[in-house]
Order: structure tokens, then sequence, then C-alpha cells
């Protein structure tokens, strides 16, 4: 049975942006500027100042699972709110990207300051990477901070699987070259030049007794590619690969 619980480095990472939560919320003996921030832009996006905040790491006491559905229930009342207020959505994102600014937050903290602010959930990121995506461009882009480590991009990966999946599906995926790949490109390139170089291949009639010149076929350059052959039956062999790499390289 799966344990319903954070992975250590999942947990690692979590708790220390926690602490950081704790930082701009709670750690003040007066209203933190963090919350004063939020309760303004509340009040500017016609909002109950007075909604409370809710921890949601505590509430669910360290289950996975309900962490997981109390966020997804946090979400989805954020879509919501950004359905039913279409004129708000420039205001809302000019508040969170000043609050981010003005305590110095990568943009992986723009979720959860965009929750609190809607919806009084409080839950931070869970990794300190900034994950930023161009699906003009089709690239997804991971930014580091101070307080990035190794932990940070294993998490994230795992964590924008779903987005890589979306964003690279139609698109095809290099694959590693070896040694192997190199010499079958370097052998195509080499018959395209010899057939570029010596396009035409002059070969005499006996019985006519004349010289006719006809195009460089692939049989005319195997002797130049393959000089170590010394029998029809290689020769054959190093055609017919010949054929199936350029085939290969055209795809």
């Amino acid at each position: 049975m799966k344990k319903d619980s954070f992975s250590k480095k999942t947990l690692a990472i979590f708790s220390r942006n926690y602490l950081e939560m704790n930082r701009l919320f709670w750690d003040h003996e007066k209203p933190s500027e963090f919350i004063e921030a939020v309760m303004s832009a509340r009040k500017d996006l016609g909002i109950h100042e007075d909604l409370p905040f809710r921890d949601i790491y505590k509430e669910a006491s360290g289950s996975v699972k309900k962490f997981n559905l109390l966020e997804e229930n946090f979400q989805g009342d954020l879509a919501e709110f950004l359905a039913s207020n279409q004129n708000k959505k420039t205001v809302l994102r000019e508040k969170v990207g000043a609050i981010l600014s003005e305590n110095k937050l990568g943009t992986e903290w723009e979720e959860m300051v965009t929750l609190t602010m809607i919806t009084g959930a409080c839950l931070p990121p869970k990794y300190n990477v900034s994950v930023s995506r161009d699906e003009q461009k089709g690239t997804l882009t991971f930014t580091l901070n101070a307080n990035t480590t190794k932990n940070d991009l294993d998490v994230a990966w795992k964590y924008t699987e779903g987005i890589r999946k979306t964003l690279f599906s139609n698109g095809p995926r290099a694959s590693y070259p070896t040694k192997k790949t190199f010499r079958n490109h370097n052998q195509y390139v080499e018959t395209i030049i010899q057939k570029v170089e010596a396009p035409v291949v002059e070969e005499s009639d006996e019985v006519l007794g004349i010289i006719k010149s006809r195009p460089t076929r692939d049989k005319d350059i195997i002797p130049i590619l393959y000089p170590k052959n010394q029998n029809i039956e290689k020769d054959e062999k190093a055609l017919i690969k010949l054929r199936v790499n350029r085939f290969r390289q055209k795809k």
C-alpha cells in the first residue's frame, strides 16, 4: 500500500518554504507588510477583507491525499472567481506581481499569493524553482534562485510532468547520438558530396565502340566509401546499407 505522506525530498523543500511562509504571515507581533499588502489587494478586488487565512499543510496533518484534496478545492474556488470576474484579472496579476517583487519571492510563489488573496488558502510551493512556459516557442524554462538545490530540480521535474507531456507531445524528440549515428550521417553526407563533385560517370560501350556518359549512381560510390571491399557480394551488401541509411537520414 502506498504511503500517504510526502517524499523525503519534497518534505525537506516544503519544510523550508513552510518556514518562509510563516515568516511572511505569522512571525510578527503586528500584521506584516505582506498581510497588509494582501488585505489592500483584496479591497481593490472587492473581496471580503476578513476572509481567514488557512494553513493547508497543518489542516492536512501530513496527509498527501488530504493536502491535494484541499488544494484542489481551493483551486476550484479560484477558478470560479476568475470566471465570474474576467475584468479583474489584470488588476489581480498586477497586485500579485507587486507583492512578489516587494518580498523578493520567485514566481514559484505566485500560486500561493494568488490563492491566499482570493481564497485565504496558505500553501507554500513544493520547490524553489520558477517555472515558466512559452507555448509559441514550445519551451519550458526553469529559473533558479539562491535557495534552489538539486532536490528542488528533481521535485520540479516530477511535478511538471503533465505540463511537459502537453507541451512536447506533438514534436519529435531527438535521441542521444552514438558513434554509429555520426558514422551513418557522415556516410550520407559523403555520398552527397561524391555525387555533387562527380555528377556524371563515363563508360565505354565495347559493342558500339563509343564512350557514353550517365549520372553517377550509388554503385559508383561504393568503392570510394568502402575501398577495402574485395568482392561483389560485399559491394552488394554495402549498397543495401547505403540506401537504408539514406532512407533513415531523410526521415
